[in-house]
């Protein structure tokens, strides 16, 4: 009876659902001498992936680290560290959830004498019941801190040890047991802490542990050099991602993610014959929280892109298990061309490049993420199902896609690529971008939300990888790929539409290094503070370098103030505010100032004008922007005309925005110089944008100029 109702004082702390304070009898989730509750074989619910195809790599061809070792266990003096203090607190030479685990909770809830010992200790225990409180005493108080937060608490680390003496493993050991200022706060770190104290070789007979760690190829630059050093190549850590166990009929019977180690462990029941899989997949579901995957566009399986899996060879858990799995690069013929690594060599820093927001913002939750490799995908343009990616790019909202042919441009180990397309994302889902995207280089002059979006994305891949040159590898001689050093302030065609002045002063907003007028260190927090804010977020006009320094400079003091202004003047740029106001610097290109016209309804038209001088698409001059301040909700018609001759064949274009969104407009593909917009706007401000749709640059150089007036209706 006294051990019926052990059982049943401990499933009401684990929240057993036959357990009520109103006498409701126990249902059965306890028979004989079993101390392990759940059934290890029921597939958990949060691990179904049936709508995911997968893409294996056999571990045929795993390096020789791929193995599986035995661990065989034999000493009873001491634990899994060494150590001679265990969780076999009455020395009975084993550890059971209703004699050890009972008198650590009891304890912990402030039993002592009789009632902390009676009924709690083992028939087959040597000690008596003085030494058996002692020796309470003396493991609660050295090692009762499970999850680190500098107290033993029983309704938080005895807990944990009782719910993994009753084998509850994943997110079950862990739920509403941990304390909020715990050092030790996720399952692999709690349950590798609960395993360091197991004393070795008593094991419960029933159940079996797995453990190992992920590692993959890394290939690093040449130091002095822009290409891949293959033979220095290095095994890393798969960190963060997805590991489960899965029987003979793909079952999965326990599911964790790797630690920042690329270690795993499971327990398991006996004598199953089981596999390890390994899935290019990072799963968090508490506290910060994402889920970021890695497909192949270049097949499909079911009709779906097969997500990047590694399988182990099947193994049987007669004995505890050691299952090691690494992941070769395949490069160079090697692995049989096989290049398991790549889809963990992009996870690698996407984990960094979101643990750099979780350290600014802990509760951080980000939206799900697709990337998308395949070794076929190449700098051709065209269809993304046959690798014709052009370049590596983001696609708006959560996908990204990156080039992987080996025999001309490869990026998955090109960290500051697979950043920036990331920074992207970041912008699309936290942040704010009305790049318009396209083609863009260093000595660019562009379009002032195209050099600002990259540079952005570029000085901040130098700050996820801790490395202020960008690299991009290939396979070309005799450079083998390119790098910029964002600390290097030099800019071909300064100014607030070129890419490398706006990533100079980005990064040296960040950076600690003094260097020219550079005397400004503000680290990332002020940068993401601005990026994120509502202020930046729902600004009037278009986003650019003026939008960052502007809301910025308004979180600082007078000194730093300075200090980012003559980081700006330093590259030409001289506006202020969000619009640029007084902008002296026009590339070469004067109808592109100013930046902003003001324009009103039912007032004078404004000239406009489109300027092919520095590219098409997307280059500086292509755009021109308006102010318009709608006074009173209304149908409006805004219209463009062709100033001059020399437009009147052009296909103009119209659109009009409201914090970044655009509301209204007219693409239609007709060569009259004309573009007509009717439409309902309510009381605000708006930006109105004009240009000319001509990607094949049919129309001479030069400059081509519209009137735009607006009639309320």
């Amino acid at each position: 009876m006294a051990r019926f109702l052990n059982v049943f004082f401990i499933l009401c702390l684990l929240g057993a659902s036959g357990c009520k304070l109103d006498h409701t009898h126990l249902t059965d989730h306890h028979t004989s001498d079993s101390t392990h509750l759940p059934n290890k074989t029921q597939k958990p619910s949060k691990t179904n992936y049936s709508s995911v195809s997968y893409k294996p790599f056999n571990d045929e061809y795993f390096s020789n680290q791929s193995n599986i070792e035995d661990k065989n266990l034999t000493s009873q003096s001491t634990n899994q560290t060494g150590n001679t203090i265990s969780w076999d607190i009455d020395s009975d030479g084993k550890v059971d959830a209703l004699t050890d685990g009972l008198l650590m909770i009891r304890y912990a809830f402030g039993l002592r004498g009789e009632s902390l010992v009676a009924g709690a200790i083992s028939a087959g225990s040597p000690l008596p019941g003085g030494d058996v409180m002692a020796r309470v005493e003396m493991i609660t108080t050295s090692i009762g801190d499970i999850d680190g937060d500098g107290e033993v608490d029983a309704l938080t680390d005895s807990l944990l040890l009782l719910r993994y003496l009753f084998n509850l493993a994943d997110q079950s050991l862990v739920n509403g047991a941990v304390s909020n200022t715990a050092t030790r706060n996720n399952v692999n770190s709690i349950q590798s802490y609960l395993d360091g104290y197991m004393p070795s070789g008593i094991n419960n007979p029933s159940t079996a542990s797995i453990s190992g760690t992920i590692t993959f190829d890394f290939i690093p630059f040449y130091e002095n050099s822009d290409g891949l050093n293959i033979n220095n190549t290095f095994a890393s850590p798969a960190r963060g991602v997805l590991v489960e166990i899965l029987d003979n009929s793909d079952n999965v019977i326990a599911a964790n993610t790797t630690d920042s180690n690329g270690s795993f462990s499971f327990v398991t029941q006996r004598d199953l014959e089981l596999r390890v899989r390994v899935s290019a997949k990072m799963l968090k579901s508490t506290g910060t929280t994402w889920d970021v995957q890695v497909f192949d566009n270049t097949s499909k399986v079911g009709g779906e892109h097969p997500l990047y899996v590694t399988d182990s060879s099947s193994f049987t858990t007669s004995e505890d298990i050691i299952k090691n799995l690494h992941l070769p690069s395949g490069r160079n013929g090697q692995n049989s061309g096989i290049r398991s690594a790549a889809p963990f060599a992009i996870l690698d820093i996407i984990y960094d490049s979101m643990q750099m927001l979780a350290a600014t913002e802990p509760s951080i939750l980000f939206p799900p993420l697709e990337l998308y490799w395949s070794p076929e995908n190449n700098s051709s343009s065209g269809s993304v199902e046959n690798g014709d990616l052009g370049s590596s790019f983001f696609q708006s909202p959560n996908k990204i896609y990156i080039l992987g042919d080996e025999d001309a441009d490869a990026d998955e180990y090109d960290r500051h690529v697979v950043a920036h397309e990331w920074i992207h994302y970041f912008e699309d889902n936290f942040s704010r971008s009305d790049s318009l995207g396209g083609s863009h280089s260093q000595d660019d002059r562009l379009d002032m939300r195209v050099a600002y979006s990259e540079a952005l994305a570029n000085a901040l891949s130098g700050v996820i990888t801790g490395d202020s040159v960008y690299r991009d590898s290939d396979s070309f001689w005799p450079y083998y790929g390119w790098s910029m050093d964002m600390e290097s302030n030099y800019s071909y065609n300064p100014g607030w539409f070129n890419e490398s002045s706006i990533q100079s002063i980005i990064y040296d907003i960040y950076d600690t290094n003094v260097d020219g007028v550079d005397n400004i260190a503000l680290g990332f927090e002020p940068i993401f503070n601005t990026l994120t804010s509502e202020s930046y977020i729902e600004d009037d006009y278009q986003i650019s370098i003026y939008s960052l320094t502007k809301h910025l400079k308004d979180q600082q003091s007078s000194v730093n103030i300075n200090k980012i202004n003559s980081l700006a003047n330093a590259q030409q740029i001289y506006g202020t505010g969000s619009n640029g106001f007084g902008e002296t610097n026009n590339g070469g290109i004067p109808s592109v100032l100013p930046i902003y016209r003001q324009i009103t309804a039912n007032g004078s038209s404004k000239q406009v004008c489109y300027n092919n001088s520095a590219g098409v698409i997307n280059k500086l001059g292509n755009r021109a922007f308006l102010k318009f301040d709608v006074p009173a909700s209304g149908i409006y018609n805004i219209s463009l005309s062709p100033a001059g001759q020399e437009s009147l064949s052009l296909d103009a274009d119209l659109a009009i925005h409201r914090d970044g969104v655009t509301v209204g407009r007219d693409y239609s593909l007709v060569f009259n110089g004309s573009s007509n917009l009717y439409i309902s706007l309510t009381t605000g401000n708006y930006i109105i944008e004009s240009g000319v749709w001509d990607p094949d640059q049919i129309a001479p150089l030069g400059n081509y100029c519209f009137n735009i007036e607006i009639a309320k209706q």
